[in-house]
């Protein structure tokens, strides 16, 4: 995998870093990859495909928000 093609904004020891820990999954439409509430140690980056990340609200007046992440369309930071 060549994690700096994919993420050429990341720092040199970043990627040093997520080329030693780095565990690669694959997802079908409709996987849930995180519950809420679920404890995680680590977070996703998006190679390929889009996710939808929801919050819940505690209120049951406001509405949960919606971010749909498409790395294809992802410009950089430069």
């Amino acid at each position: 995998m060549d994690w700096k093609q994919h993420f050429p904004q990341f720092e040199p020891g970043l990627i040093e870093v997520i080329e030693k820990e780095a565990v690669q999954k694959r997802f079908t439409a409709g996987d849930t990859i995180m519950r809420t509430g679920q404890y995680i140690k680590s977070t996703a980056l998006v190679l390929e495909g889009r996710i939808k990340i929801y919050r819940e609200s505690t209120r049951m007046a406001e509405s949960s928000s919606c971010i749909t992440w498409d790395p294809a369309r992802h410009v950089p930071f430069r």
